[in-house]
């Protein structure tokens, strides 16, 4: 039916889809010269040294790809229905204005769009890279990375898939990350010293040499600091929340990882191939200009420098996800959600199976949540990939020492300080082990090596002091107690620990005197109000007794049995 009510007969469509045609096979010509001097297909043609040539092609061509990408079937998908549209019209069925007859025009050719926003709405439909479909598998996302692209570019690809992992899933909520993606590149094309290289490389094409493409990353670098000058920050890693913060006028926008995933989609939007590298805590860019390498520091405002980077490792796509995790992960895990900070501990594993301190991690996760049998195959697993290293061997001790298999525990602690002798901790819990084994010989021999490493080491002074006091030498004790005290003066554990062994020796006074320290810096202590009402009575002194003993019974009832 036409706008008339009339019907369309097959004489009417076919001459409209002949006037499209024509329109189409007319405005061909026209591209890429007609595109905007920032659209992506212009910077890439002009960085691969093609702008302004015969040979260029805008045209995306669904056989330039593999038959099996389920992107360019979507994209094909959407260029067809723009073709359609334009029949639509020709049709008097609907009607356009020339701003968007011109977007239809160029989308029906096979151009792809230049907005971000745009970009992520022809992605989003397509069910090898819907986020729904993607988000929990880092595989995925890693394909889908790469699916991308293959027809959008890395920036577009690195970006969209760094909004699943920021949480991102619903198509509105692509359209407006993509929206302020835009506003952040409008605004440093906005810049003069970006507007008029833009200029200049619309007018040289590929006459334009390094010199031009050099001051346009000084430009872009140079208005992104202009933006948010105290741009670094110590939280920021998720994209979305360093675009919220790029955009918004509160300081700081992001820490290294966030930064330099944004300097990252920002610099790729105009064209240059971008390598990430790792070194000293920063992650810096590294920008391939006309086939020299420029280094891009995110976190100050440096020169770029032409000196290579030694000693660093160059980070994957899928290295730079598991950082992302990592974060997630260490975010979940200061917050106490044990379940999501193990979620995204392993997928960090199946990203980099041999990071080491993710091993530790997890364990931890699963230690905090009282599965020690679960923390003990996590690190079983660390130790196949890095069989020599002592934090394992010490973690494993300690998750056995949680399940209670003391003898497994000390054969790991063992291991640690075979390899690691001198970790006063490791000393410290095998003593605590051999303490739950009945043997004090060796438990005494392990405190006195941690106490050797580590002079002021409060706990190993207080635990040998226990140890001391339980086989009744508490002369002995309490020079051990004492020695804590220097180390930590508000340490109640040896506060009462000194009143149980002046009470062993039958010394009311001191005894009195060291649960009252006790109780005055830790008024809940109800041990020590017990066994302060317990001297007190053996000193005579009734009322003060009751006193105290009511005072533990309140706070532990079970005192009363």
């Amino acid at each position: 039916m036409n706008e008339q009510g009339a019907s369309v007969g097959i004489d009417q469509l076919q001459d409209a889809i002949r006037t499209v045609e024509f329109l189409l096979n007319q405005s061909r010509p026209q591209y890429p010269a007609n595109l905007p001097a920032h659209h992506l297909l212009k910077l890439t043609a002009w960085r691969e040294g093609t702008g302004g040539g015969s040979d260029d092609n805008p045209f995306l061509k669904v056989g330039d790809l593999p038959a099996n990408d389920a992107l360019q079937k979507t994209l094909e998908l959407h260029r067809a229905y723009a073709e359609g549209l334009l029949i639509h019209e020709q049709l008097k069925q609907i009607n356009f204005d020339s701003k968007v007859r011109e977007t239809l025009i160029q989308r029906a050719l096979g151009i792809l769009p230049a907005s971000e926003s745009a970009r992520f709405l022809e992605i989003h439909p397509c069910p090898d890279v819907m986020p729904r479909n993607i988000a929990d598998s880092p595989s995925k996302l890693l394909s889908a990375l790469e699916l991308i692209s293959r027809s959008f570019g890395e920036a577009s690809a690195l970006a969209y898939v760094m909004l699943i992992v920021a949480g991102l899933r619903a198509r509105s909520e692509f359209e407006n990350y993509g929206k302020k993606l835009d506003l952040l590149f409008e605004k440093i094309i906005a810049s003069p010293a970006v507007s008029q290289v833009l200029e200049l490389v619309q007018l040289n094409g590929r006459r334009a040499g390094f010199e031009p493409q050099f001051r346009l990353l000084v430009g872009i670098r140079e208005r992104l600091w202009e933006l948010k000058p105290g741009r670094l920050a110590p939280t920021g890693f998720l994209l979305t929340k360093v675009i919220d913060a790029y955009l918004s006028n509160r300081p700081g926008a992001g820490n290294v990882l966030g930064l330099a995933l944004l300097d990252g989609i920002l610099v790729g939007k105009f064209g240059f191939a971008v390598r990430y590298y790792f070194k000293d805590g920063v992650i810096t860019l590294e920008i391939v200009v006309n086939n020299r390498s420029v280094y891009w520091d995110p976190t100050r405002l440096t020169p770029l420098s032409f000196e290579p980077i030694s000693g660093g490792k160059r980070l994957s796509y899928a290295d730079l996800l598991a950082l992302s995790y990592a974060s997630i992960a260490n975010q979940h895990f200061t917050q106490t959600y044990w379940d999501r900070a193990i979620e995204n501990f392993r997928r960090v594993l199946e990203l980099m199976p041999d990071a080491l301190e993710t091993y530790a991690d997890l364990a931890l996760c699963y230690m905090r949540k009282n599965q020690p049998e679960l923390a003990i195959k996590v690190i079983e697993s660390g130790l196949k990939i890095t069989p020599n290293s002592p934090a394992l061997h010490h973690l494993l001790g300690n998750a056995y020492a949680q399940a209670n298999q003391w003898r497994n525990a000390i054969t790991a602690y063992k291991r640690a300080v075979q390899l690691a002798p001198k970790l006063p901790e490791v000393w410290y819990n095998m003593g605590l082990a051999y303490e739950k084994m009945g043997a004090p010989g060796q438990a005494e021999a392990a405190f006195q090596m941690a106490i050797e490493l580590k002079p002021d080491y409060c706990a190993a002074h207080l635990a040998l002091g226990n140890l001391l006091l339980e086989q009744q030498k508490p002369d002995q004790a309490i020079r051990f107690y004492r020695e804590a005290l220097k180390h930590d003066s508000q340490l109640v554990a040896a506060y009462y620990n000194l009143g149980r062994a002046y009470y062993e020796k039958k010394d009311l006074d001191n005894a009195i005197a060291y649960y009252q320290k006790a109780v005055k810096l830790n008024p809940k202590h109800a041990g020590a109000w017990h066994n302060l009402g317990i001297a007190y009575r053996d000193k005579g002194m009734k009322e003060k007794a009751v006193e105290a003993l009511e005072r533990a019974v309140a706070l532990n009832p079970n005192l009363l049995r």
